[in-house]
């Protein structure tokens, strides 16, 4: 839905051709709104590359600094964890903060966002915090009705 967004267009129109034509495979309408040429096949390593560095330069083009909020990273796809991973080690990302929410009782050992999560807390690129509890609806009730008496 953000590919869709008016203003986020409006940002992106002076962008480079090559990002915009790259990130065209989504957002077709960029091709007529912009005049975007139509982007080469990806036919190799090189050109899935090329079309995930053009994802991150379009999310993070434009003034600084930028936020980025990922709910529910542990329902994100491999390919989606690669652009996030591919985001988080390029020099723009210097000016976003990327916050996320996820379930850690939803990850397996085999689940991608695993190596993505250690490699991070390794290099040091995670501050982390303090874990939220689900809270049982009969609580909810009780704290609400204490904070709006009637």
């Amino acid at each position: 839905a953000w590919l869709a967004d008016e203003d986020l267009l409006s940002t992106l129109a002076d962008a480079p051709a090559a990002v915009l034509s790259e990130v065209s495979r989504l957002a077709p309408a960029l091709r007529d709104w912009l005049g975007v040429p139509f982007p080469s096949p990806i036919a190799d390593e090189l050109g899935r590359y090329q079309f995930t560095d053009s994802l991150a330069a379009a999310l993070l083009y434009g003034p600084a600094p930028k936020l980025l909020v990922i709910d529910d990273l542990h329902w994100c796809d491999a390919p989606t964890l690669g652009l996030l991973g591919h985001l988080l080690h390029s020099r723009a990302s210097a000016s976003a903060l990327i916050v996320v929410t996820l379930r850690p009782e939803e990850l397996g050992d085999e689940h991608p966002l695993v190596r993505l999560r250690d490699g991070l807390v390794a290099e040091g690129r995670t501050i982390p915090v303090a874990r939220v509890q689900a809270m049982h609806e009969g609580k909810r009730r009780k704290r609400a009705a204490e904070k709006n008496p009637e």
